[in-house]
């Protein structure tokens, strides 16, 4: 390592006279047509492959890469030979009808602007690589080509107002405010609805509208439903709840009492499918098979009901009908904190909770506690190893270090 050093150290210091032996005799090196070679200090256009292997022996693959590393230089051509390699390439690039010019991605944006896909996801990489190259980002591009950059980009971040403005100027130009159809053509903007206001419909109140105006006309009736059964029973076709439209299926099971099974048999015809008992989940069920659930001692977390299928069920029908998770064990009568997997308990917490239960003449057997407030025996066996151990520390005030 050291003679390495030495060695280029040497090649430095005799590159350094030689380039004032050459200031002494009138030759501008920092000229832009012509660069000195730092091994043996002649001025090239170009440091080349052919040079650096026959004059210096270089033996690597690529040479011209190896003396620019080791000198630190960023470029080994001169100005005017750079000059005309950059007009070569655009020059062939251009016979090839792929050089992108800043008026080509212009009318490139416009383009996909008006085939609706002018988001930068939507773009190819070398339409995206020249954006970069030309204007530094796609909004800048956007504005060059007039185009608005957030009209076109699919993530876009909504507000309560910028979503009732976005409704109301689709209402406006004449655009459907069906929730099928903003879907297909907006998807950003009916996701952004459901997002903040939960349903499509919602959103169309708080903007003004009536939901009811604003839905896809009903395709399927009972009568449409009845003589697609007896046509499917003529023809020899399955009819169960399986093989049913998905529409036609969702508007029978709503409307009929019994569902899809009760509404074939009201035809008199037998039903043939697979039948299942559901539960209708209203709130009083919900409320009740929480409170069921917590008598029996299941954690009510969302990890551990999700399971189950009962649970799962459970969840999600508490989500949609009361909205989060904790709202419904709120309405069930049970504190979501004394509930939940994960809550920041210490020892000092452990042992004031212990006492609390002991004050409030609640039961302090592992069962009954489990049950009661999940949390507080998970992190009370996890700091003390068993709950016995922290029943001991609480009553002597010992505090792990």
């Amino acid at each position: 390592m050291g003679k390495e050093r030495g060695r280029t150290a040497g090649v430095d210091e005799r590159f350094s006279e030689r380039v004032r032996a050459k200031r002494a005799r009138g030759i501008d090196e920092a000229a832009p047509d012509a660069v000195i070679c730092r091994l043996c200090s002649r001025a090239f256009r170009t440091i080349s492959f052919t040079h650096l292997r026959q004059k210096h022996h270089f033996r690597g693959p690529h040479p011209v890469e190896e003396y620019k590393r080791r000198y630190g230089l960023s470029v080994a051509a001169c100005r005017e030979t750079r000059r005309v390699i950059r007009i070569n390439i655009r020059g062939y690039w251009t016979s090839q009808g792929r050089r992108w010019t800043a008026l080509r991605i212009v009318e490139e944006l416009r383009r996909h602007a008006r085939e609706g896909g002018a988001s930068p996801a939507r773009l190819g990489s070398p339409l995206k690589l020249a954006i970069h190259r030309h204007y530094g980002s796609w909004d800048r591009a956007m504005v060059r080509a007039g185009l608005r950059p957030d009209a076109h980009r699919l993530q876009r971040t909504w507000d309560d107002d910028r979503l009732a403005t976005a409704i109301r100027a689709r209402h406006a130009a004449g655009q459907s405010l069906v929730a099928s159809v903003v879907m297909r053509e907006d998807t950003g903007l009916h996701l952004a609805a459901a997002r903040r206001h939960r349903s499509w419909g919602r959103a169309l109140v708080a903007c003004g509208f009536d939901a009811k105006a604003h839905r896809a006309p009903a395709k399927w009736t009972e009568e449409a439903a009845r003589r697609w059964i007896l046509e499917a029973k003529a023809a020899g076709r399955p009819y169960t709840a399986a093989d049913a439209p998905r529409s036609m299926h969702t508007k029978i099971t709503r409307a009929f009492e019994g569902g899809w099974a009760a509404f074939v048999a009201s035809l008199g015809i037998p039903y043939e499918g697979r039948t299942i008992k559901r539960n209708y989940w209203t709130k009083d069920v919900i409320v009740r098979e929480v409170r069921r659930l917590r008598r029996e001692g299941t954690p009510l977390y969302p990890a551990a009901l999700a399971k189950s299928r009962a649970g799962g069920a459970l969840l999600h029908c508490g989500r949609r009908v009361f909205g989060t998770w904790d709202d419904t064990l709120r309405a069930a009568g049970v504190d979501p904190t004394r509930v939940r997997l994960r809550r920041s308990l210490k020892a000092p917490d452990i042992a004031v909770a212990i006492e609390a239960r002991r004050a409030a003449g609640q039961p302090l057997e592992g069962p009954a506690v489990a049950a009661a407030d999940y949390a507080l025996m998970r992190a009370a066996t996890r700091i003390h190893g068993t709950w016995e151990n922290a029943l001991e520390a609480a009553k002597s005030g010992d505090r792990p270090g």
